[in-house]
Parts: structure tokens; sequence; C-alpha cells
């Protein structure tokens, strides 16, 4: 089996999709370590599939006699993801609040 964390763009792996028994050949273009999946192109039909990483593996061999596994639960409890901000900026806006104002319609008026 593969981990997300350790995979990168450009790896290419085998893997299972829900409706299909034989195991599938692909390139990584994403790595989504906090949801344990990896976003992957197909060989053949260049289509993209988010596979969770218990269904994916780098040698077919691995995955000879599995099937596909439904996914219980994608969130890894492990992973911390590293932020790019050190201070939270103090993101202060010149935008009130007001009350908005309410427009009367210029329509014709009633002849009594």
């Amino acid at each position: 089996m593969i981990s997300s964390i350790e995979a990168a763009t450009g790896d290419c792996c085998y893997f299972f999709t829900r409706y299909d028994k034989k195991p599938k050949y692909g390139t990584i273009t994403r790595t989504f370590p906090g949801e344990s999946s990896v976003e992957v192109v197909e060989a053949l039909d260049g289509k993209y599939h988010v596979v969770w990483e218990n269904n994916a593996a780098w040698d077919e061999k691995e995955l000879k006699g599995q099937i596909w596994q439904k996914p219980h639960n994608y969130i890894r409890i492990d992973y911390m993801e590293q932020s790019n901000e050190k201070k939270p900026s103090e993101r202060i806006s010149d935008v009130c609040n007001g009350k908005k104002k309410r427009v009367k319609r210029a329509g014709t008026k009633r002849k009594s």
C-alpha cells in the first residue's frame, strides 16, 4: 500500500476503483495527506480518480487477490498540516455593516 505522505506528484501506482475488479495503472497528480488519499490520472482513459491509500499500491503484485475497500474514515489523525503563516495577520476591513436603506419604488400612482 502507498502512503499519501510519502507519495509525490509524478509517481506511478496501481489502484482499484469501485466498479472494476482489475487494478488500473496511473500517475499521481495531487496528494491529500490530511485525508489519506491521492488523485490519480488513469493511463489508458485519462480519467481522474481520488483514491484512498489502502486501495492503491506501488506494485501490482501487492493488489493481487484483493478487492476495493470502502473508505470508512478519510481523516488522518496523526497528520498536522504545516501552515505558511507564522502569525495571523490583522484582517481589518473598511466595509461597514450598516443598516440598508429601503428603496421606494418609482412606479405610477393610482388614480382615485
